[in-house]
């Protein structure tokens, strides 16, 4: 498919979408934006150069809009639609954290409802603006926050400037102490994501450093808290949306066959592959970072195990229904295991309790015995 006819089916779908909006008119700068937009990402050479020697074909396109314009329409339609005949993503880059959230929550939700082709999105925000939850216990259990002497490094230079003149200034211990208790107490009752833009009121740059997640001071899967980490959690939100929208891709593609012609068959493939290396370098990178060198804390899974209340179902068949849930209902109220529980309110013995509840029984079926035994 040539350039221009990714250019023309492009703008078809910006002025499709235009139309089909309540409200919406189309406006000549806006339509010229859109138009120029187009004509640039389609003519924008994809992939590795055949010849090594020669550079690849770029192509810039410098917009100045007025307010009013509608320009988040106007470059993100064309864009999407072009990305989507090419088979490759788009990167949207904004000034402002208010525009991310406004294309994000706003602007591509109505695109996505109004495309004839689904696409998938996800935003992607720098390091600093999600909150390490080691530090943030540690300092919520009321070590120091001048502890860490230095500047985040994904912060924006403004922030970064902000904080170290917010040095100077003193603040009350147990004030800071208290604010950090309530950011820990937001993310373990999932009232809050870990996103530092999320927050009712943001805090100020030398009250989020302290707690700010870092590359320099990350260290990935020998964090204690790595599984639960607000930044990593983002990273893999990423590796699916892309992954969704090429399996939308490829359903589209698979549509498309007449008789036992589909010409869509290069974009299928295309997608299938992109998706399959995506997935492996994800994996990859989850491998290196979580997965090799991590030991099992046994001491720790012995504990769990034997405070679990499930497994009192054992004991239903022995001592009954009823009598199995108080002992349950004590444990958990008095805070101790069920073998505790069940020896106290005398409803069994140790014995008995030790040979009926086995969790390693409780795994699967048992396995028959050999004959003879």
């Amino acid at each position: 498919m040539s350039s221009s006819t990714w250019a023309a089916q492009a703008l078809q779908q910006f002025e499709t979408v235009v139309q089909s909006s309540e409200g919406f008119r189309v406006r000549d700068g806006q339509r010229h934006m859109a138009e120029a937009v187009a004509q640039a990402l389609s003519q924008a050479q994809l992939g590795k150069v055949e010849d090594e020697g020669a550079d690849p074909a770029r192509a810039i396109a410098v917009i100045q809009a007025g307010t009013g314009v509608g320009k988040s329409l106007a470059y993100s339609v064309p864009a999407i639609a072009i990305a989507l005949a090419r088979g490759t993503r788009v990167l949207i880059s904004t000034a402002t954290v208010a525009l991310q959230e406004q294309l994000v929550h706003k602007d591509l939700p109505q695109l996505a409802a109004r495309m004839e082709q689904p696409f998938a999105f996800a935003l992607a925000k720098g390091r600093g603006r999600y909150a390490c939850k080691l530090k943030l216990e540690r300092l919520a259990s009321g070590a120091s926050a001048e502890e860490d002497d230095h500047i985040p490094d994904d912060l924006l230079a403004a922030e970064a400037a902000e904080q170290r003149q917010g040095r100077h200034a003193s603040h009350q211990a147990e004030a800071r102490m208290q604010f950090y208790a309530s950011l820990a107490d937001a993310l373990a009752t999932n009232q809050w994501d870990g996103d530092r833009d999320q927050l009712p009121t943001p805090p100020e740059p030398e009250m989020w450093g302290p707690v700010a997640a870092e590359a320099s001071s990350c260290t990935g899967k020998y964090c204690p808290l790595f599984s639960q980490c607000t930044y990593f959690e983002r990273r893999k939100a990423l590796v699916a949306a892309q992954v969704i929208g090429n399996h939308q891709a490829v359903t589209v593609g698979g549509m498309q066959g007449h008789l036992e012609l589909n010409v869509f068959k290069p974009l299928i493939g295309a997608n299938v592959m992109r998706s399959i290396d995506l997935l492996a370098t994800g994996m990859e990178g989850f491998a290196a970072r979580c997965v090799e060198g991590i030991e099992p804390n046994r001491e720790r899974i012995a504990e769990l195990v034997d405070r679990s209340l499930m497994l009192v179902t054992a004991l239903a068949p022995e001592i009954g229904y009823d009598k199995a849930a108080k002992i349950a209902k004590h444990a958990h109220e008095t805070g101790s295991t069920l073998r505790a529980a069940a020896l106290d309110l005398g409803y069994v013995d140790a014995a008995t309790f030790d040979r009926v509840v086995d969790p390693r029984h409780m795994l699967g079926p048992e396995p028959e015995s050999p004959a003879g035994d």
